[in-house]
């Protein structure tokens, strides 16, 4: 058995660049399989641990779904918040605006743009990066002051290549000055987020009330659907118009970002397996070559008693070889590449070595697989025709 190993590792020696070449596919499929989840499963983890923690944390949204007229709005006065704030397992009541209008820069005009007030950092924070500029300050989001936070989207609409930073757009005939850009820190699928406006200048710039969107956070996290629902069904028995309200979990919104994850992590992940396959096609193509090559010492070694069992066990090993070692160099491409990712993205990597193990039973499936048939030719060869070769 060592003969047959020394003998395949100095065939692959004999022939570096060929055996490099054919390794390629499968380095590249498990470098890309072992980036690819252990980025993804830290990508993941970072996800629903600050959505969990930062945002999420038992806090559910008031929304107003709208009937005939779809010019309804809620209002949420100031007797009915004070009412909600009263109520059994209520811990805070937050009111807060999101609508969309129009907006421009010199000749460029953003028709539908979103535009959300805010009241604190905490929120922003957990899901979202600033790009250029700053965020509001602690003295502009507790006072009027015109001022507006872009998202990148709207910004490279409005402003393409120039700097937005210090520039003033109009929203509903109010100039506002551009204190920065930020974007989501999470893929948005193409999704334009909302710019930010303080919530004390809600009114003074949109001309709108202020508060039409509710968010309830409860005392225990644990009731988050059962308070929610209680203040809706408070709204809608003292409400006059003919939409209705209902309440939305915000963990129905972790579900959504886990699941989308997880479909472009296994999509992925499945393209680079194919290409361990591909390879697995070009290791089989090789050894078929390095059959017809060595004819000549297949004969002679059958001829001085070899059997055909050890013909095919001699290439079965080189092709296993060969997909084990392009195996172990992709594992450590996979690894280093991995860790140097999560880095730079500023997130925990998750290699898991059950994901390795798995590779390496897969590559070795594979060599057998693309070795047999040429070990089966080659072992099935006359040794009369093919001494000629020598």
């Amino acid at each position: 058995m060592l003969m047959n190993i020394k003998m395949a590792l100095d065939a692959l020696r004999d022939n570096k660049l060929r055996s490099f070449l054919t390794m390629l596919s499968i380095i590249i499929g498990v470098a890309a399989v072992i980036i690819v989840l252990g980025v993804g499963r830290g990508l993941d983890h970072q996800v629903s641990t600050e959505f969990k923690d930062q945002i999420y944390q038992g806090r559910s949204q008031i929304i107003f779904n709208k009937g005939k007229n779809e010019f309804e709005i809620p209002e949420y006065t100031t007797s009915k918040i004070a009412n909600i704030s009263r109520m059994s397992g209520v811990a805070a009541v937050e009111v807060s605006s999101q609508r969309n209008f129009k907006a421009s820069y010199g000749n460029k005009i953003e028709s539908e743009l979103g535009v959300a007030s805010i009241k604190e950092s905490k929120t922003f924070d957990a899901t979202n990066k600033i790009k250029q500029g700053r965020f509001f300050t602690d003295e502009e989001l507790g006072e009027r002051s015109n001022k507006v936070l872009l998202y990148e989207g709207t910004a490279q609409r409005l402003f393409q290549e120039e700097n937005p930073i210090g520039k003033r757009i109009e929203i509903k005939g109010k100039f506002v000055e551009v204190i920065g850009v930020y974007g989501s820190v999470y893929p948005t699928g193409g999704r334009m987020l909302p710019s930010y406006i303080p919530y004390h200048s809600w009114e003074n710039i949109t001309g709108t009330k202020a508060n039409d969107a509710l968010t309830i956070i409860p005392i225990n996290r644990d009731m988050v659907l059962e308070v929610g629902q209680q203040v809706a069904d408070y709204l809608n028995e003292t409400n006059f118009l003919e939409g209705r309200y209902a309440v939305l979990d915000l963990s129905d919104q972790l579900e959504q970002v886990d699941n989308q994850l997880g479909g472009i992590i296994r999509l992925v992940s499945t393209a680079a397996a194919l290409s361990i396959l591909v390879g697995g096609i070009g290791v089989m193509n090789i050894m078929y070559v390095s059959v017809l090559e060595r004819k000549g010492e297949i004969g002679l070694r059958k001829a001085i008693g070899a059997k055909e069992k050890q013909i095919i066990f001699q290439f079965m090993v080189e092709s296993i070889i060969l997909t084990l070692l392009g195996g172990i160099i992709g594992s450590i491409i996979g690894i280093t590449g991995s860790i140097l990712l999560a880095i730079s993205m500023g997130i925990t990597n998750m290699i898991l070595i059950d994901v390795i193990i798995y590779l390496f039973v897969a590559v070795v499936i594979v060599g057998l697989v693309a070795g047999l048939a040429p070990s089966i030719k080659a072992a099935g060869l006359e040794p009369v025709e093919t001494l000629k070769d020598l």
